[in-house]
């Protein structure tokens, strides 16, 4: 009888040992985890979240309200044209981190029914925005319809280093689409513009293609020419810092 004690006494005994062993093993796996203290250097600091601007840029669709603009041979209006590219174009700049203002955005225009008015009201929206630059976005006209003139040009003021380099770029960037011929870069020496000559600060003005020409007009109204467009229009503004 001691020895069956003793065996069941051992039992007992390796059987609390097990036990205790288990809870053990038990709390262990279940203990929470202790997350490692963050500590962060001048270099892995959380960097701050705001976005810079790199710039303020006045974007002017040409003629809108009681000027239409010139008509196309399937009575297109220059104004609805010219106000599609530089939304498209906006829309990009703005994508980039640029301010972008426009001097209107639909066909009603806040100005009076006067052109030099109209003219001086854009350039005051540019010079009341701290614009960095300006850029007016027209169609040309020909004699006539299918007169064979055809073609971009880009106007700036002459020596004016930030829309001289602009300009090149953009005149690249057009005829890299092949879409039309290059007129080339004039100044406004030559051809006086009271949006460039009249703003204080680096202006441009394009003339995308022939509104009187079939060929230039189906492609700045196709959806890929208006995005290829705008794109040519937006990188030639971005390349250049203000």
């Amino acid at each position: 009888s001691f020895r069956k004690e003793y065996i069941y006494m051992k039992n007992i005994v390796t059987y609390m040992w097990i036990t205790l062993f288990s809870l053990c093993f038990v709390y262990a796996g279940f203990s929470p985890e202790k997350k490692p203290v963050e500590v962060y250097s001048k270099e892995t600091a959380p960097k701050n979240t705001t976005v810079v601007k790199k710039g303020v840029i006045t974007l002017d669709a040409g003629h809108g309200g009681y000027d239409g603009g010139s008509l196309s041979r399937k009575n297109l209006k220059e104004a609805d044209i010219a106000l599609s590219l530089t939304m498209k174009t906006g829309e990009i700049l703005k994508k980039n981190n640029y301010e972008v203002v426009y001097t209107r955005t639909s066909d009603d225009v806040a100005w009076e029914n006067d052109n030099r008015q109209d003219l001086l009201s854009r350039v005051q929206i540019a010079k009341d925005a701290n614009a960095d630059c300006f850029i007016s976005l027209h169609l040309n006209y020909g004699a006539y319809y299918n007169d064979g003139a055809r073609g971009f040009e880009i106007y700036i003021k002459d020596k004016e280093e930030l829309t001289t380099n602009m300009a090149k770029t953009l005149e690249t960037n057009l005829q890299e689409l092949n879409f039309t011929q290059n007129r080339g870069i004039k100044t406004t020496q030559e051809n006086p513009l009271l949006v460039i000559d009249e703003n204080n600060i680096p202006a441009m003005l394009v003339e995308i293609g022939f509104i009187s020409d079939d060929k230039d007009v189906a492609y700045i109204t196709s959806e890929k020419g208006q995005d290829a467009i705008a794109n040519a229009l937006a990188q030639s503004i971005m390349k250049h810092p203000l």
